[in-house]
């Protein structure tokens, strides 16, 4: 409610107690909030039904400092049109109108053509693109731009190497048991952390990458890699252009 003195913001909600929660706390700040109404989508991780989305938008847009601002859907799979069509029939029934409909996820972006409904799309990942979005072919590793530099400390063991970057730097998802896409050595298998320390089979590798050496590792999920950094650095060539601090590292949101 504070941040809505100097910003617009909007939120989604999927519950009458979570609306009025925010509705106390905007009436005591002298500010009004955008809601949104959050669908269940095929992950069923929150949002609720069309029902329920009509009663949530009629008691928002019946409270004091609170705006109905339209429905919201995660990941806007085109499996979920035929309840987000529900949902405006009987939102346009009860004479609300929807000012955004608003779709997300990476992975559902080459879809969004099947639900023409939507007014905007979220697709976070995508200014940088992952293995896992390269395992679904939303991209290719040549695409991937986010890779954690890290170096070759050690090598004493046939076929293996030790990197300096362990969870804390490329943090523990994993894709078929392996941590990370070396770029320099795409035959070589990242296939275990400890916090401070990468562990490579290399047994599959032409030649192995040596001590000193820097490799690029291509993050299984670049979304809990950001947050573990204080910086980003924008590279071109072999020229750094942009340096851009990290101002929610450390957020839970």
């Amino acid at each position: 409610a504070k941040l809505a003195r100097q910003s617009d913001v909007t939120v989604t909600v999927d519950s009458k107690p979570v609306v009025d929660g925010i509705a106390e706390a905007a009436q005591e700040a002298g500010v009004t909030i955008s809601m949104m109404v959050e669908l269940v989508s095929l992950g069923e991780r929150t949002g609720t039904t069309p029902a329920a989305a009509l009663e949530l938008a009629q008691h928002i847009a019946t409270t004091d400092k609170l705006r109905f601002a339209g429905v919201m859907i995660y990941p806007s799979d085109a499996a979920i049109r035929p309840r987000l069509l529900e949902t405006l029939g009987l939102l346009a029934d009860a004479g609300i109108a929807v000012e955004t409909i608003s779709g997300g996820g990476s992975g559902a972006s080459s879809d969004a053509h099947l639900l023409p409904e939507l007014t905007e799309l979220r697709v976070g990942t995508s200014i940088f693109w992952d293995w896992n979005c390269v395992a679904v072919e939303r991209a290719s590793f040549d695409d991937c731009a986010m890779r954690v530099l890290a170096t070759v400390v050690s090598a004493n063991e046939p076929d293996r190497v030790i990197l300096d970057s362990g969870s804390k730097a490329i943090n523990s998802e994993t894709i078929s048991g392996l941590f990370g896409y070396i770029v320099e050595y795409p035959d070589a298998r990242l296939h275990k952390v400890n916090e401070e320390h990468g562990y490579v089979d290399c047994s599959a590798c032409p030649s192995p990458p040596q001590v000193g050496e820097i490799v690029h590792i291509i993050p299984v999920h670049t979304c809990v890699v950001t947050n573990l950094h204080n910086q980003l650095f924008g590279v071109r060539g072999e020229n750094i252009e942009e340096v851009w601090d990290v101002a929610a590292r450390g957020m839970v949101w």
